[in-house]
């Protein structure tokens, strides 16, 4: 598992990078780069979930009933580069 969360840890830096070099090209509006950096906020929600239920199943059951609620930034799609989530499960 941290071998996998190592290998999400440097696609997120990554295509952080990626957005900041567009962003400071001028090729982003704030509006489009909001919108990628909560999709791939998104994103790294999503593959996340698998890798810690697979340490946390033994104790519940074993497939998961729950749900993962994003508000504030992520909720309305606005996150910045210093954003952090507002996650609710």
């Amino acid at each position: 598992m941290e071998r996998q969360m190592d290998l999400m840890r440097e696609h997120h830096h990554a295509q952080v990078c990626r957005l900041l070099v567009q962003d400071l090209a001028g090729t982003l509006t704030v509006e489009r780069l909001a919108d990628h950096l909560s999709a791939l906020a998104d994103l790294m929600v999503d593959l996340s979930l698998p890798l810690c239920w697979r340490k946390i199943r033994i104790r519940h059951r074993e497939q998961p009933r729950f749900a993962v609620i994003s508000y504030g930034k992520l909720g309305g799609k606005e996150l910045g580069y210093a954003s952090d989530l507002d996650l609710v499960f």
